[in-house]
């Protein structure tokens, strides 16, 4: 196995998250996807939402003592953004028109507030190879 996407996010000195992936030699996706969270001098595994074959790894603080990471899937393919806090994920929908798809490759959190924007791109599932750029922002 090897590691894959590896992120680390310090939001204060006793509040940092990791965030990777396991890969077995097969390129098939992660065996293993990880999110650590080190909180008040002990590491904690947090589960991820489950029915994800690839994740992109983008971590984010929500300004609220979480983080946001984006989890992307090929079958349909497209990205969704959760929100991680107090224990419980919560799911924020990415818009993709139909038979488009939505890839979110950065998210950065907007100082000073509870939003964040996240960046990508965007294209058509089928047919036409052609790509876009997004931009979204995202609110609590």
């Amino acid at each position: 196995m090897y590691i894959a996407s590896l992120q680390m996010l310090a939001v204060g000195r006793a509040n940092i998250w990791i965030d990777f992936d396991l890969f077995r030699n097969s390129g098939q996706g992660p065996d293993t996807q990880t999110l650590l969270h080190y909180d008040a001098g002990r590491w904690v595994q947090i589960a991820v939402p489950r029915g994800w074959i690839f994740r992109s790894s983008n971590l984010a603080a929500d300004g609220r003592g979480g983080v946001w990471l984006a989890l992307a899937d090929q079958r349909p393919f497209g990205t969704e953004m959760y929100d991680y806090r107090h224990g419980h994920w919560s799911r924020g929908v990415v818009l993709a028109r139909p038979g488009r798809f939505t890839m979110i490759t950065s998210i950065a959190r907007i100082p000073g507030t509870r939003r964040a924007w996240a960046v990508g791109y965007a294209g058509y599932i089928r047919g036409n190879p052609r790509s876009y750029g997004v931009l979204y922002e995202y609110r609590p």
